[in-house]
């Protein structure tokens, strides 16, 4: 979600958030490996995706802009 607030939110004027649709996951290319193990996410709107996780502890990760999808590192933890 993206929130537009400002100088007008002060004054009592209206505020305008714009929302973006939710990510979705369709597959998930490995199911189980050690640590350091690439995972290839895929889905819709995953674009929007700003953290990865597996099992609570955050994991590097990118995302494709050609393909639409995230290639995701197990972290250690």
């Amino acid at each position: 979600m993206v929130a537009v607030i400002g100088e007008a939110a002060a004054v009592g004027k209206p505020v305008f958030t714009v929302l973006l649709p939710a990510p979705t996951i369709t597959s998930i290319g490995t199911t189980s490996g050690p640590v350091g193990t690439s995972v290839l996410i895929s889905g819709t709107h995953l674009g929007d995706v700003y953290s990865v996780s597996f099992n609570g502890t955050a994991a590097s990760f990118t995302y494709s802009a050609g393909t639409g999808k995230i290639t995701a590192t197990v972290p250690a933890g």
